[in-house]
């Protein structure tokens, strides 16, 4: 910024008299330099003050910190003397009472208007200023406008004049779009395909209408409250599960694993259950239960009647093994976070697993055993990857 103040001569250079130059904005904020020609209250005889002020308004909250450098120019426009006419400093507003910051005697006004300094230039004094910001933060909650996709989403729910198919649950129609059924509910969107809004609506059996209302609800971006979730977590899990709406499937499967009371006689059927639906974290759960409570478990009826076959003894067998395997070795689960090298998928929880395929934008339904198997073939792609960049280095 360049200010020139004409007339410099002629102004009053009486003490403290000030000089305001013409505000300006940088930064966001509104800035005003102040010059005393004959100086402020505490300057040197001879010396002029100079200040450069915030004018913002403090209340808004708005912090900033900047570099400054004022310096004055001669009819050359070369700096003059730089040890005695540049002033430099740090302006903050983040501490108290700090509207100006500057310095009482930064030149003589005598060695201004010498004939033989060459500064005045047909009386007029020539003063650069720059700025350099160092930091702005706000000292109060802000309001910052949210991207407004997700309200628009949700407003096409149920949008009868949008809708290009239509879903009929027991007697109730449910309009929809195709597009986003493509993207969100893919199972629910195949079918759709020859499905015409007005004449042929696409009949859902086996779910009440609540739980679809629900479930569309959520395609659209809603959220199932945490009522409904306590009520119908069973209900979400088997709809979500059917229409691959992987995401309300697990986050039903999360609330009803937390509300579930796993008995000795209710653990056969909540695995029998839960591995024939793919719920990881509620099969994880029973196999905890029943290693806890192994004898009592291996007494009960529900138990005796597995079939020989069935692949969940080999699985209880292989889960006491790592048990026993981590206690020996004092070892524990790789948590989320340590070195991906190192990674040990099969010794994982569920949680665990799902984060590790979150983190790698990779899908999280399924068995344990699914999770585990995309985890690892995902180490062994990148590790094919990673020594085939390195032999094309080395050729």
């Amino acid at each position: 910024f360049t200010f020139h103040i004409h007339n410099f001569e002629q102004i009053d250079a009486t003490k403290n008299e000030r000089l305001e130059l013409p505000p300006f904005s940088c930064f966001g904020h509104e800035w005003m330099l102040v010059l005393y020609p004959g100086g402020n209250g505490i300057a040197n005889d001879g010396k002029m003050s100079v200040f450069l002020h915030n004018e913002s308004d403090r209340d808004a909250g708005l912090e900033i910190s900047v570099n400054f450098a004022l310096t004055i120019r001669d009819v050359f426009g070369g700096a003059v003397d730089q040890s005695s006419s540049s002033l430099k400093g740090t302006f903050r507003t983040d501490t108290e009472f700090t509207d100006s910051w500057g310095v009482d005697d930064y030149f003589e006004r005598e060695a201004i208007l010498k004939p033989t300094s060459n500064i005045l230039h047909n009386g007029t004094l020539t003063l650069d200023l720059s700025m350099q910001q160092l930091a702005t933060k706000w000292k109060y909650p802000i309001h910052t406008p949210r991207n407004p996709f997700s309200k628009n989403m949700i407003q096409l729910y149920l949008d009868e004049d949008t809708a290009d198919v239509a879903f009929e649950v027991r007697g109730q129609l449910f309009p929809a779009h195709r597009a986003i059924l493509k993207l969100c509910a893919p199972t629910l969107s195949s079918l759709c395909q020859t499905c015409n809004y007005d004449k042929e609506p696409v009949s859902i059996p086996h779910v009440e209408p609540k739980i679809f209302r629900q479930l569309l609800f959520y395609v659209y971006g809603g959220k199932i409250s945490m009522s409904d979730f306590e009520s119908h977590a069973r209900d979400f899990m088997e709809a979500a599960d059917k229409y691959d709406v992987v995401n309300l499937k697990i986050e039903a499967e999360i609330e009803y694993v937390a509300q579930i009371n796993i008995t000795v006689d209710s653990v056969v059927e909540t695995l029998l259950y839960a591995d024939a639906k793919n719920l990881a974290l509620l099969k994880e759960a029973a196999m905890e239960f029943i290693f806890k409570n192994a004898k009592e478990v291996l007494a009960s009826e529900a138990f005796k009647s597995l079939s020989p076959e069935t692949s969940i003894l080999s699985e209880l067998l292989s889960l006491v093994a790592m048990k026993n395997n981590d206690e020996n070795n004092n070892s524990t689960r790789l948590r989320r976070g340590d070195d991906d090298d190192d990674m040990e998928y099969k010794s994982m929880s569920v949680n665990d697993l799902r984060w590790e395929l979150s983190k790698r934008e990779m899908d999280i339904d399924g068995s344990r055993e699914m999770l585990v198997a995309r985890l690892e073939k995902k180490s062994v792609d990148e590790e094919t990857n990673n020594n085939g960049r390195k032999r094309k280095t080395t050729e």
